[in-house]
């Protein structure tokens, strides 16, 4: 039998398999096994190198608990806010062209934890964001489902968009 460091099998199958025999079975598997591994190895290479388009940020200017991004149609890559009240709250992402107003219905609604912070990348929007089709805008509000928009200006923000 011919030693080849290419393949590592444990000692009960390395010492009945030939390697000089092409037509040995115990080979073909392992080279069968060895080209699905390399070939889910790629794939997940390839997945793994996908990168984030380059972004814009827009930061609040800590006076407005509101504010529109974009005025057409976008994608939100990431967010970072910080929420210095005793209370919860939520910032919510509206597809709009228009600042958003009590009443209004978010596509994502994230908790802002009293005195916490919350950052929102591509591990939860994926690679190719959050997609709006009208705009971008955002609001903090006191509540989940619907805007309800939270006073103070102890909530700051900034959000990655393009």
């Amino acid at each position: 039998m011919i030693a080849n460091p290419e393949f590592s099998l444990p000692d009960k199958f390395a010492k009945c398999i030939d390697f000089s025999d092409p037509n040995d079975v115990y080979l073909k598997t392992r080279v069968t096994l060895v080209s699905e591994q390399d070939t889910q190895i790629t794939r997940l290479t390839e997945i793994r190198n996908r990168t984030i388009p380059s972004y814009l940020v827009t930061p609040d200017d800590h006076t407005n608990n509101q504010a529109v991004v974009k005025t057409s149609a976008g994608a939100v890559y990431a967010i970072s806010c910080f929420n210095a009240s005793s209370s919860l709250a939520f910032f919510q992402i509206h597809d709009k062209a228009t600042a958003p107003v009590n009443g209004d219905v978010p596509i994502k609604s994230i908790p802002v934890f009293a005195n916490g912070a919350t950052v929102f990348g591509s591990d939860i929007f994926g690679a190719g964001g959050l997609t709006c089709s009208t705009g971008i805008a955002w609001a903090f509000s006191s509540t989940r489902a619907t805007l309800t928009l939270a006073v103070g200006s102890d909530k700051t923000s900034w959000v990655g968009w393009l």
